[in-house]
């Protein structure tokens, strides 16, 4: 008989955690930058996928619900592929600093790498979305409906819409370190993805990828963006530093 295989501990996902944490903060900054360029340009793939399934559903009852099964693509194209993603580093490199307060400065300089270079990703996908003949033009308008239909909302509904995105993520991050192998990755990652798109909740990085579109198009100005940006950035950060790592930090403190 094959041996009987139990669950990790939450210590055992700690630890995984950390010695990838470890190797992430010793990367040059050229290749955290080339990595979160990456990122930033599949994580388009999200709010594409969701434009892309709603305008070929149309009106139908079962559109909103159909097309946020689609929008995990993004995610599973980023975090299988390892890549260095804003929202994921609130759990990883926090996890190791929180344990040896000396990877502070490092795990500093990695966020703004990374969120930088997210940035910049997530505008080249807009320019290719947006600007280019690659979209027929209802799929373009959908795409800018949608960013601008995040910029819209008002400060207190962006930022715990953003916290619940922040908490999802950072919940990602961990569970994908409890499971082994691929499938079970991509279960885990869809699964709890969805529920970003299903509550329309705000993604510093996904979101404003489709938010750049519209201010190519003109349909939102520069400081409309930033106004959205500022509480999205927050509640991401709080939602996954404060409800999911240090929480989870705090069940392993003792053994640690």
């Amino acid at each position: 008989m094959a041996p009987e295989e139990h669950r990790p501990h939450a210590v055992d996902i700690y630890e995984r955690i950390v010695d990838d944490s470890e190797e992430e903060l010793g990367r040059t900054p050229g290749s955290l930058a080339c990595s979160g360029l990456f990122a930033g340009v599949a994580i388009g793939l999200a709010p594409l996928a969701l434009a892309l399934a709603t305008v070929s559903l149309g009106d139908a009852k079962s559109t909103a619900l159909i097309a946020a099964l689609f929008y995990p693509v993004g995610y599973v194209a980023v975090i299988l592929g390892r890549s260095q993603f804003f929202t994921e580093n609130t759990l990883y490199p926090v996890m190791l600093t929180l344990r040896r307060p000396q990877f502070l400065g490092a795990t500093a300089r990695l966020w703004g790498i990374v969120l930088a270079t997210n940035l910049a990703g997530a505008f080249l996908f807009a320019l290719l979305a947006g600007t280019s003949d690659a979209l027929s033009q209802d799929v373009q308008d959908k795409l800018v409906s949608l960013g601008a239909g995040y910029v819209d909302a008002g400060f207190t509904e962006v930022f715990f819409g953003a916290v619940v995105t922040g908490f999802v993520l950072a919940l990602v991050a961990w569970l994908v370190e409890s499971v082994d192998g691929a499938a079970a990755r991509v279960m885990v990652i869809w699964a709890l993805t969805t529920l970003i798109a299903l509550g329309s909740f705000d993604h510093c990085v996904a979101s404003t990828a489709a938010a750049f579109v519209a201010l190519l198009d003109g349909t939102i100005d520069l400081g409309s963006l930033a106004g959205w940006f500022a509480p999205a950035l927050l509640g991401n950060v709080v939602g996954g530093v404060l409800i999911v790592t240090s929480i989870n930090y705090g069940q392993v403190r003792h053994d640690d």
